[in-house]
């Protein structure tokens, strides 16, 4: 997955857990170059 704000893929999860209604995975991801943590669906 591409990190939303410069479209660098250098990212990672960290953490997976279902939606509430079980209907996806969402996952807490990590860019290796800013250290931010964003949510993907």
């Amino acid at each position: 997955m591409r990190y939303p704000h410069c479209g660098n893929d250098d990212t990672q999860v960290k953490d997976s857990r279902p939606t509430e209604d079980f209907g996806a995975i969402r996952r807490r991801r990590f860019y290796n170059g800013s250290g931010d943590r964003f949510c993907a669906i």
